[in-house]
């Protein structure tokens, strides 16, 4: 018997999956497998999925202990409960900076050669790429204990 359209059941009338030939997969369908990383679980404690991927993640909080930070890009990091103080990133070669209470406190510059260490954006050290440092205005070692210098004048 062939049957192609129009189709018409009564209201006791039942087909079984046993009886339909050439039965698709769920895949087939546009069905996922019940243990697919694919399915997500949502429920009122939290989200559970395979992985997710968008172009922008608004949230109010992440929690950073469960993020792997190997590959961490930022610009700023904020002292918790100190919003002006943070550490800085930037600078054309990767500058380091410490701001406390909003101004420039401490910096590591780097100038590819060179590096200099500043206090308030004045230098206080400098170290060469020859294994050089230049120390920078008044040291004052008053209450230094000092082994070892050989001095060297003129």
């Amino acid at each position: 018997m062939l049957i192609s359209r129009n189709v018409q059941m009564g209201q006791n009338a039942t087909i079984t999956w046993g009886q339909v030939s050439n039965q698709p997969t769920a895949a087939q369908l546009g069905g996922i497998m019940e243990y697919s990383p694919r399915l997500t679980h949502i429920t009122s404690t939290g989200l559970y999925t395979g992985s997710i991927r968008a172009d922008q993640i608004k949230a109010g909080m992440i929690d950073a202990k469960y993020i792997n930070t190997t590959d961490l890009a930022s610009e700023k990091i904020y002292q918790k409960g100190y919003p002006n103080n943070f550490a800085e990133i930037g600078g054309k070669f990767g500058d380091l900076e410490l701001n406390y209470n909003g101004t420039n406190y401490f910096k590591i510059y780097n100038g590819v050669d060179y590096m200099t260490f500043k206090h308030f954006d004045r230098d206080c050290l400098i170290f060469t790429s020859s294994d050089e440092a230049f120390p920078q205005g008044i040291w004052d070692f008053s209450e230094a204990r000092v082994k070892g210098v050989t001095a060297v004048f003129g």
